[in-house]
């Protein structure tokens, strides 16, 4: 069991700022077979995360937390992941 966190981002131009949250599942492995995702072909039974991993797909961010300390999946530590992601992909400026 992978225990964890996933946060899907779809990134739009149309201003639409809904925000979605799904019940939660029994380990990352699990919500990863459920999405769309090109990021791993083949069964993920065996794949364990660690620390935070990021995929970057068209108009799409996931991120994956594989720490068990929930204190790093909150709603700031995602969105300072998020920031990161956004100031790289426009060359630093934040």
């Amino acid at each position: 069991m992978s225990e964890g966190a996933v946060f899907e981002f779809i990134l739009n131009m149309d201003g639409e700022d809904d925000i979605v949250v799904n019940k939660c599942e029994s380990d990352i492995n699990y919500v990863l077979k459920n999405i769309h995702q090109t990021m791993i072909i083949g069964t993920l039974d065996h794949i364990q995360f660690s620390g935070t991993n990021l995929y970057l797909e068209q108009n799409r961010i996931v991120v994956i937390k594989g720490q068990d300390d929930n204190r790093l999946w909150t709603g700031e530590a995602v969105s300072d992941d998020i920031r990161r992601v956004v100031s790289s992909s426009q060359g630093g400026r934040g």
